[in-house]
């Protein structure tokens, strides 16, 4: 009888071990879906990267990528002809290399993401420049 309960021990510590690790990547694959439910699709998003650059846009999420479409940036100062106490946002593809008006970057790479108020200025910005098909668009805050 001792050696049958021998001979079962490998066979039930590996069924545990098994058990344990579909539990784990049940769990993350669960956490990850989750985690791409939480954007609000029907606003634009403020995206801030780890090296504090900052993004606004129509965020989606592939497996290891965060996707940026309708592309924008914040402009401030002299730089860009802006009087001082104005603000723009400019499309990525409105820059001297002409990118697509998209960026993808690894999730690594993100600080955070925020849904905007619609109601907010840089909101609206954004969407006078999409339904205007404009590169920039100037405003007050």
């Amino acid at each position: 009888m001792e050696q049958k309960t021998r001979n079962l021990l490998p066979i039930f510590t590996f069924f545990l071990v098994l058990v344990g690790l579909g539990f784990l990547i049940g769990k993350e694959v669960y956490s990850w879906n989750q985690e791409r439910n939480i954007i609000d699709k029907t606003k634009y998003q403020t995206v801030v990267l780890s090296g504090r650059d900052l993004y606004f846009g129509k965020v989606r999420f592939t497996e290891n990528y965060l996707v940026i479409d309708e592309a924008f940036n914040m402009v401030t100062g002299e730089d860009e002809g802006l009087p001082e106490g104005k603000y723009a946002i400019k499309r990525l593809s409105g820059n001297i290399h002409q990118p697509e008006n998209r960026i993808v970057i690894p999730l690594r790479e993100v600080g955070y993401i925020e849904d905007l108020n619609p109601n907010g200025k840089v909101a609206q910005a954004l969407k006078e420049a999409s339904d205007k098909n404009l590169d920039r668009v100037e405003f007050d805050l």
